[in-house]
């Protein structure tokens, strides 16, 4: 039994001296891991934390649309540059100002395309409809659907453009959809009614 320890210990003394190097290079590298990891941790705290603060600041201020882009884009990928987007969005969608939310859904789609995926198709189908293309935006709006996160006006939307399509049992089933979400009710009560008076 001696003879086994006292030989199984040689061969470890030997293998350890033989691959020591490759060993201490392996902890050495495990050790950076953590240590890039934890400062990009800590650089990133610090980044949110400040860009939080400039947020609050510009909004104080009530800092005009360029002020606000100009943010968002210094600092691309944090959550405040994210709420500076979504509330540019939220104005050009107000405004009707296609051609600024065409832009700005571009600069959202190149951060947050999976997390937001809804929301910007529909921007995609409010662009589309405004081109005339009814049929194109019909379908990003329902595919908007499909994602977690969507517009909830998208039901009302789908409603819309089917009823112009002559689609009314889609227009129909989209309306009492919305009806039950509390979605505009008279207005949704109103082309209930347009519908069924059609018979359709």
């Amino acid at each position: 039994m001696e003879d086994k320890l006292l030989s199984f210990h040689e061969k470890l003394s030997r293998f350890l001296s033989k691959h020591l190097k490759v060993l201490l290079f392996g902890v050495f590298l495990f050790l950076l891991v953590i240590i890039i990891g934890g400062g990009f941790y800590y650089y990133k705290k610090q980044k949110e934390e400040k860009a939080w603060s400039e947020l609050a600041q510009l909004l104080s201020q009530k800092r005009d649309w360029q002020a606000l882009e100009e943010f968002a884009k210094m600092y691309r990928g944090t959550s405040a540059s994210l709420q500076a987007y979504l509330m540019l969005w939220e104005t050009c969608f107000i405004k009707k100002d296609w051609n600024n939310l065409s832009r700005i859904l571009e600069e959202l789609k190149k951060d947050y395309p999976k997390s937001l995926e809804g929301i910007l198709l529909y921007g995609e189908a409010k662009i589309l409809e405004e081109q005339g293309k009814v049929e194109e935006a019909l379908k990003l709006y329902q595919k908007s659907l499909e994602k977690p996160i969507h517009h909830p006006w998208v039901l009302i939307d789908i409603g819309r453009l089917a009823q112009e399509l002559k689609q009314y049992s889609l227009a129909l089933d989209f309306y009492e959809k919305a009806l039950k979400e509390n979605l505009l009710t008279g207005f949704v009560e109103w082309k209930l009614t347009q519908l069924k008076q059609k018979g359709e």
